[in-house]
């Protein structure tokens, strides 16, 4: 498994460039003017609608800093503990530099926040969505790098049992799809924000596996 720096540096220039480049149709007046009114609709009937604004509450916290970093901590340590010291190493970089990026886009771009009474604290600026872009990473990754065949420095793969991947990683899909969906309806992001969130997140696993994972494929 290559994790040669360049390769890693080059999947964030690529998602950072990208993020860049989405920003700035987001930010267009007209754009950003329906990105508020979408908003504002959204969170007025989530705020008439109790179970689905206590529903909100509880998802949102499935992309929470804390918690994602907890994921990967287990994540890693399970790929340590089965001798696959590569796939350790690649999700611990995957959620940190991919929070990196996400931190990085949010400071140059510094857009603000849902002008409203938001249902949830949200502090810093609003593009990407972390929640959504995290969530996706995170959840995706670690699902995806565990069922892989374990594989250790110098020796052939590891007997492990296979399983199919495809259900589980939809399923952590879906989780970060709710996740992001979340923030939006609590008045913390705009749905662009949570777009371009979920975009980059996909972009930054693609370049993952064929960059970093896979790259003689």
């Amino acid at each position: 498994m290559g994790e040669a720096p360049g390769r890693w540096g080059l999947a964030m220039a690529v998602v950072y460039l990208t993020g860049l480049a989405l920003s700035l149709p987001v930010r267009w007046g007209p754009v950003d003017r329906i990105d508020e009114r979408l908003t504002t609709a959204v969170v007025g009937w989530v705020g008439r609608h109790r179970i689905v604004r206590e529903t909100a509450l509880v998802v949102t916290n499935l992309g929470a800093p804390v918690l994602l970093a907890l994921v990967v901590a287990i994540g890693a340590g399970l790929l340590w503990r089965r001798g696959d010291l590569n796939g350790a190493r690649t999700l611990l970089l995957c959620g940190v530099l991919g929070a990196l990026v996400e931190t990085a886009l949010k400071l140059t771009v510094a857009r603000a926040r849902p002008d409203l009474d938001s249902l949830v604290t949200a502090r810093g600026t609003s593009f990407p969505s972390g929640h959504a872009m995290n969530s996706m990473i995170v959840w995706v990754s670690t699902i995806w790098l565990l069922a892989r065949p374990a594989h250790s420095a110098g020796r052939p793969a590891a007997r492990v049992r296979s399983w199919s991947p495809g259900p589980v990683i939809a399923g952590a899909a879906t989780l970060a799809v709710l996740v992001g969906s979340s923030r939006v309806a609590l008045g913390a992001h705009h749905p662009g924000d949570v777009a371009a969130g979920w975009l980059l997140a996909g972009m930054w696993l693609l370049l993952l596996r064929r960059l970093v994972v896979e790259p003689g494929r």
